[in-house]
């Protein structure tokens, strides 16, 4: 298979942290490792506490419709 640009360096790089994350008791350490698999789109690990206190909770209510409910006995 032709593969334009290689990558295997790239994901077994990717791995090693994706492991070393996985392997981490702390969270803010393990926050970091995963920051440098998905890079600088994902939050900085000071930042893990924060985004915790600010998450909201929304009710979820199952107000899916089937068909077959409504017209098969």
């Amino acid at each position: 298979m032709y593969v334009k640009y290689p990558f295997k360096a790239k994901a077994s790089n990717a791995c090693f942290w994706a492991r070393a994350a996985i392997a981490e008791k702390d969270e803010r350490k393990r926050h970091d490792i995963w920051r440098n698999v998905f890079g600088n789109a994902f939050p900085k690990g000071e930042s893990v506490g924060i985004l915790e206190s600010k998450c909201f909770f929304v009710l979820y209510q199952d107000s899916e419709l089937f068909i077959e409910d409504m017209y098969f006995d």
